[in-house]
This record gives structure tokens, C-alpha cells and sequence, in this order.
């Protein structure tokens, strides 16, 4: 079993019995002030034969760091920024 957590700017899939991560989310970069690079996540090869439960597990944590983001009444605070430490939940 693995479960995500959520980290200041990404999230980490960790196996459960050994909390080793076995993937990470990696956040987009505009090219400001580093290389420009799409919104990704880098994982083991032992998860290929899980990879559509990862992807689709992923977009749950991730759309609820983007909903807790906008703030309670559901609109758009105007922060984008990446939140901080907790419990990502979810898990593959």
C-alpha cells in the first residue's frame, strides 16, 4: 500500500510498511529564475504495472491542495502558492 504526502512544494508517495518514497510530484517552473519545465512526477520502475492508480491519485491530492488554496467560501484567493507540510491522504 502507498500513501501520498503532501510536502511544501510537491507531493511524495511513500510506501507504507517502509515510508520509503517511491515518487515525487515535481511543481511547474515558469523559467524565471531557474529552467522552464512542465508540472511532472518521477517514480520507480516498480510502480509502472500501478501507474494509471498513481496518475489518478496524484489528481485527487492535487486538486485538493488547489481547492484548500482558494479558500473556504470556494473562491479564488488570489494565492498560488504551494501550501505547506500534512497529510496528502489518497494512496494507490
Amino acid at each position: 500500500m502507498y500513501l501520498w504526502k503532501k510536502r511544501i512544494k510537491s507531493f511524495q508517495l511513500l510506501d507504507s510498511q517502509s515510508k520509503r518514497p517511491v515518487a515525487e510530484s515535481h511543481s511547474a517552473s515558469h523559467g524565471i529564475f531557474s529552467r522552464r519545465r512542465p508540472m511532472g512526477i518521477t517514480m520507480g520502475p516498480e510502480l509502472i504495472p500501478f501507474l494509471d492508480a498513481v496518475i489518478l491519485s496524484f489528481i485527487v491530492c492535487e486538486k485538493e491542495r488547489r481547492d484548500s488554496e482558494s479558500g473556504p467560501d470556494g473562491g479564488d484567493s488570489g494565492d498560488s502558492g504551494d501550501g505547506g507540510g500534512g497529510d496528502g491522504g489518497g494512496g494507490a
